[in-house]
């Protein structure tokens, strides 16, 4: 895996990260704190998620 520098404390960049159980307030902070974790970062939730962001996808 590439590291891309930036907050991400370990170096390394996944390509994808999935949540599930994203309509949660956890995710919330989840989903904006975790952006240089991965390239792309799937959502999975059977309630309502609001809009993805650029770098996010809908499962």
């Amino acid at each position: 895996m590439k590291s891309f520098g930036g907050d991400n404390k370990t170096g390394i960049q996944m390509k994808r990260l999935l949540i599930t159980g994203a309509s949660g307030n956890l995710t919330v902070v989840c989903r904006e704190r975790l952006t240089h974790m991965a390239e792309i970062i799937r959502l999975s939730c059977r309630g309502d998620i609001g809009e993805p962001q650029p770098h996010e996808g809908i499962m």
